[in-house]
């Protein structure tokens, strides 16, 4: 994924992913949606990138679909045209822009990643940008690392209603690279690797909420054998003398212990001394 000349340094950058069809509540399908956007925004499109590119509000835009069985992907790219402002005006500006955009889409995404692009002078600025803007916006700092070439920090919300659809990640990108081609280079390298784990992790939600019943009877399956397999384990660890004979019977339905195919008689302990294999 690259982003070619339709848009080198995005500053907010919105993942999402939707299943097929027309949804519950009545809005439509991703494919319906998009014709209005185009309808709407008369984009341009480029082949070799399999993009689009237009201006929305006060941004530009650039936005590319995928389709992977019954999901689809949408990627939308916002940079703003208004000078040098601060970062959190800058995702505010965006925001405002991309929302005319997602009313457009349906209303349920399975998956939903947002990444804001921030540059800085130094180093020592970037955890002071991340936790200014984290509390201004009542999230915090999950994680932060270094990931080709840009400093990645991961937000969660304070307060969360429990829910987990959509499955929802939102982080704060900061390219290391001093030049313009060096930092584009990174944030679309990035976002390539974000794209396909949102792709897969919808993908995965998918098949699991389709099957969700199925495995919650396998769970309480096994925890039932388990409870009962420690049940007799606890059995076995009592002198014989304690032990109950339903746990003492042969497991081929007979009249013996439990243990006695392991028990040589003497006539079995006469043979063995006579140099005769033990039968098994």
């Amino acid at each position: 994924m690259s982003s070619g000349d339709l848009l080198k340094n995005p500053e907010l950058i919105y993942i999402a992913t939707f299943q097929e069809g027309k949804s519950e509540d009545g809005s439509t399908s991703v494919p319906k949606a998009f014709q209005e956007i185009v309808h709407h925004y008369k984009p341009v499109y480029s082949e070799t990138e399999d993009a689009y590119a237009f201006g929305i509000g006060s941004s530009e835009a650039y936005v590319r679909i995928s389709q992977e069985g019954d999901l689809w992907a949408i990627m939308m790219a916002l940079k703003s045209k208004v000078g040098a402002i601060q970062f959190s005006q800058i995702q505010t500006n965006c925001e405002d822009d991309m929302r005319a955009f997602t009313q457009l889409l349906p209303r349920d995404p399975i998956s939903l990643s947002t990444l804001r692009i921030a540059s800085v002078k130094g180093l020592g600025e970037i955890k002071s940008l991340v936790l200014g803007y984290a509390d201004g916006r009542g999230k915090i700092l999950r994680c932060m690392g270094k990931v080709h070439d840009c400093v990645v920090s991961t937000l969660e919300s304070q307060v969360t209603d429990g829910s987990t659809s959509p499955l929802r990640r939102e982080m704060i990108i900061v390219p290391l690279s001093r030049n313009d081609e060096g930092a584009a280079s990174s944030i679309w390298m990035l976002t390539r690797d974000v794209f396909s784990l949102t792709s897969y992790t919808a993908m995965l939600g998918h098949l699991r909420s389709g099957r969700e019943l199925m495995l919650n009877q396998v769970d309480a399956s096994e925890e039932t054998t388990q409870l009962r397999i420690d049940e007799i384990l606890m059995e076995l660890r009592r002198p014989k003398e304690q032990l109950k004979p339903e746990v003492l019977e042969s497991p081929q339905g007979g009249d013996g212990p439990l243990l006695a195919p392991f028990c040589p008689s003497k006539q079995h302990e006469a043979g063995l001394r006579k140099g005769q294999r033990y039968p098994t």
